[in-house]
């Protein structure tokens, strides 16, 4: 792979005068090799995405670059007139996009905007031809009766099938170069590697060079041929993936490949406990009518779960994960059932009661900034739980500055407001206003599923130090099975609202008996790779080290 097919040279983009740094690029060089996969990664902020969408010349209208060149084919793309960048876009250069249902049309059927692709920059086929091309294309992409995808609108297929027509689009021309942007984290993880699977059979056929961008690790390993990783704009490390994965230099590599969870089991819950429950849920089920009948969103779900244990919940799209969430805490009413907080009958309850006793299941929501009333403090927030539970200002002041340093944030963080604070400490603030209200029961809904690899890892482990102070049981919610291990004593595997399997982590990671928790398992990217670990003190030293450098 010595023949270089992309050049860049000095790139830097500038941001807006606002920004919290100058460059979004700064002084980027980097030589793209014909016929490789080269991973481009790095957290959120770190410029790969603006990176990348310089070489189509698509840098959004807000940042401006302010130097560099990127050679392809003997021209410098940044100063192509647009005639020309028109004919390169999508026939030597082509985009997968992470959003399928946003990178399709939905008021055209998905067949004739293939057709389109075809049309603007292969016009020797006849128009009576590009049905018969498109529908060979589809058949490449191992879509299931190419003929009524063909006819079908984007709403009408699977997202993972809507992936694949996206993916049939940016190949149509068979590019020299195939920019995938994040093209699988919006995918379930079996979705993920049929898809990963198919851009690697690909790139064996057309022998395209393929430019991925990914936040993931296990991805990663399972596809690069090479890798360049990028912080704070500027591309820190790059090598064969082998040296990048196992042997990293720089500090802040070092810190992501430690950050990645392994699928490997923390915990084990003692099985003999008969101490009384912090909840019990028999028999739950909840079904939604629609014209053609009722759904069964959630079907006979049963546990039990102790003060200090985690149940990971774990299951794919439609699985009956969020049902499960909603009906606990009574965000949707079940069908049938019962669930039971500390022996008390909590679907039974109404009126003042209710909400008496709310206070005692709590949620951590997916999203930190849309939970958090952006126009309040954070210490108002939290008073205000505090004083709706009936203590006098200055205890639940007192509280609430407790409750900030527990969750690591400090005083100083009291009088500010959401705006003002990352992802990371964003969901730090919703752990502390979950636990504001003493409460038995924790749903963690898709709590680290927003979060950066390095934030998240800081997340699941301040999650089991205050576990450990509070006691409190946790039903944690999630698609990944890396993080499911990292925080379980108990998992439960969900496939079209039923609890298919159930047992310790240990058991169901190592001995699963369903197929489908096996085929989630198989499924997981990166399975094979042992990342090597650091010394938990040296990377709490690198972090504090690259915060400084960062600030």
């Amino acid at each position: 792979m010595s023949n270089s097919i992309l050049k860049i040279k000095d790139l830097s983009i500038t941001l807006p005068k606002n920004a919290d740094r100058q460059f979004a690029v700064e002084d980027v060089n980097l030589e793209v090799h014909k016929g490789e996969i080269l991973c481009v990664v790095g957290e959120s902020g770190s410029g790969k995405s603006v990176m990348t969408s310089a070489i189509l010349n698509e840098v959004p209208t807000t940042l401006k670059i302010s130097s560099g060149t990127i050679d392809f084919d003997g021209h410098d793309i940044l100063k192509l007139p647009q005639a020309q960048l028109n004919e390169l876009r999508g026939a030597r250069i082509s985009m997968i996009y992470q959003e399928p249902m946003a990178a399709l049309n939905p008021s055209i059927r998905v067949g004739k905007q293939v057709d389109e692709v075809f049309a603007l920059h292969r016009p020797e086929i006849k128009a009576t031809d590009r049905k018969t091309e498109t529908l060979k294309l589809l058949e490449q992409m191992k879509l299931p009766t190419p003929e009524r995808i063909y006819s079908s609108y984007a709403h009408q297929v699977s997202g993972g099938q809507c992936q694949r027509i996206v993916i049939a689009m940016a190949l149509a021309c068979n590019p020299d170069i195939l920019i995938a942007d994040e093209p699988t984290t919006a995918l379930d993880v079996t979705t993920q590697a049929e898809i990963l699977r198919l851009i690697s059979d690909l790139k064996e056929i057309y022998n395209n060079t393929i430019i991925f961008i990914t936040h993931d690790f296990g991805v990663v390993a399972d596809i690069a041929d090479r890798i360049v990783v990028m912080c704070q704009g500027k591309i820190i490390e790059e090598g064969q993936k082998e040296d990048i994965l196992m042997k990293p230099k720089e500090p802040y590599t070092q810190l992501l490949v430690d950050a990645m969870p392994l699928l490997e089991t923390t915990r084990t819950p003692d099985q003999s406990r008969t101490d009384e429950p912090s909840v019990e849920v028999s028999k739950l089920h909840k079904i939604y009518k629609t014209r053609g009948g009722q759904v069964h969103a959630l079907n006979d779900a049963s546990f039990v779960l102790r003060n200090g244990e985690t149940l990971g919940v774990v299951g794919e799209s439609g699985s009956g994960k969020s049902t499960l969430a909603k009906t606990l805490i009574r965000l949707e009413e079940p069908t049938s059932g019962s669930v039971n907080i500390r022996q008390e009958n909590f679907l039974s309850l109404s009126g003042a009661d209710l909400i008496s006793s709310r206070q005692k299941i709590q949620m951590i929501f997916q999203d930190p900034f849309g939970s958090l009333n952006p126009s309040q403090t954070v210490g108002f927030m939290l008073m205000r739980s505090l004083e709706l539970q009936g203590e006098d200002p200055v205890e639940a002041k007192a509280r609430s500055l407790k409750l900030l340093q527990q969750v690591g944030l400090g005083e100083q963080a009291f009088n500010r407001k959401p705006r003002n604070f990352s992802g990371g400490q964003r969901q730090r603030i919703g752990i502390a206003r979950a636990l504001s209200m003493g409460p038995d029961v924790v749903v963690a809904d898709e709590c680290v599923s927003a979060l950066d690899l390095s934030v998240q890892k800081q997340v699941l482990l301040l999650l089991n130090d205050l576990q450990s102070t509070y006691k409190m049981a946790i039903i944690f919610i999630t698609h990944d099975l890396r993080v499911a291990a990292q925080v379980s004593d108990y998992i439960t595997v969900m496939e079209k609202g039923k609890m298919v399997e159930f047992g310790t982590a240990d058991d169901v990671f190592n001995r699963s008996k369903h197929d489908y928790t096996k085929r989630l398992l198989d499924a997981a990217p990166g399975k094979d790779w042992h990342p090597p670990r650091l010394d938990p003190k040296e990377a709490a030293e690198i972090a504090k080290s690259l915060e400084k450098s960062f600030s």
